[in-house]
């Protein structure tokens, strides 16, 4: 059970198109791994003749985990084993991080409309810790530099959210991964449907536009906010320049080299991928439940993803 990829799911980081990613990760190796399997063993006496397939959201996958949730009292991630699994995740700026959750959470699914003492109240009472604490590994830290320090120990990679391609390529550079396991689409959009799933119930939402009124700026720039949030932006200052020390231990020019063929692959993608691709929210806000994503919103747009991982010879070989 602690052995595998464990993607520790921060609400608001991009975290459903990183579970994608997580996902198809999972899938492609996977199946480049049951190719290996398949190749070193003898032939069966009798054999039923196999249909050809592409890469398909049924295949096998390597042990993957891409849920929310506590992790370190649901999932247990602090007892995993270090020497066979591997634990990431992302975090964001933290006013970018409570203002989409404002706009999500408050205005986007409950109906609220944007007033400024409802806003300043709703902020305050936000955790200015969220993600500190959502990525604690153990809850015995007396202080948040510990935190901080514990986090950093304890998980073998932290992206971020507004350096989202460099952070991905720093996945790919360490894991010895092709590009085409790290292409994908965006799973939500600002100002179209977003997909709501409680249990069994599916349903697609209209999510607001953000926008920054001139109060919420104001507030912003406070000493009262910056201080609400200071564990939280602490965590993603040393994510950050982790970041970039780990660009530089790889290597600048290679890392540069690598995204860009990263970038022009996902260019690639939104010209090929966009219209073609079955997202679970029509643009009519209609749920789909056959649709080309591995996983409710997760991984969407796979199948054509495949073709572009081909086209530029980085697919998996058949």
């Amino acid at each position: 059970y602690y052995e595998g990829m464990f993607y520790a799911k921060v609400p608001k980081t991009a975290s459903s198109t990183l579970s994608g990613i997580g996902l198809r990760i999972a899938h492609r190796k996977g199946r480049e791994l049951n190719i290996a399997d398949q190749q070193q063993q003898p032939p069966p006496q009798k054999s039923k003749k196999k249909k050809k397939h592409s890469h398909s959201k049924h295949d096998a996958l390597c042990n993957v985990e891409v849920k929310h949730g506590d992790v370190a009292d649901e999932f247990h991630y602090g007892l995993r084993n270090r020497e066979r699994s591997f634990l990431w995740s992302f975090v964001r700026d933290p006013t970018q991080h409570a203002l989409s959750h404002y706009y999500y959470t408050y205005i986007s699914r409950s109906g609220h409309k944007i007033k400024e003492d409802s806003f300043k109240t709703w902020l305050l009472d936000y955790p200015g810790d969220f993600q500190m604490k959502y990525l604690q590994l153990h809850k015995e830290y007396k202080t948040a530099d510990d935190a901080v320090l514990g986090i950093m120990d304890g998980y073998n990679f932290i992206g971020i959210t507004e350096r989202l391609d460099e952070s991905l390529v720093v996945l790919q550079m360490i894991l010895g991964l092709d590009v085409g396991d790290i292409l994908y689409l965006s799973a939500k959009q600002s100002g179209g449907y977003a997909l709501v799933s409680n249990n069994s119930t599916r349903r697609c939402i209209a999510t607001e536009h953000k926008r920054m009124e001139p109060f919420m700026d104001e507030f912003f720039e406070s000493s009262e906010w910056t201080s609400h949030v200071q564990d939280d932006a602490k965590l993603y200052d040393v994510v950050n320049r982790s970041l970039d020390l780990t660009i530089e231990k790889l290597g600048r020019s290679e890392f540069e080299s690598k995204l860009q063929a990263f970038q022009d692959a996902l260019s690639l993608v939104q010209e090929r991928c966009t219209e073609r691709t079955v997202f679970p929210c029509s643009p009519d806000g209609e749920y789909i439940g056959k649709n080309d994503c591995y996983k409710l919103d997760m991984g969407c747009g796979y199948p054509c993803l495949d073709e572009v991982a081909s086209e530029l010879s980085i697919s998996v070989k058949e």
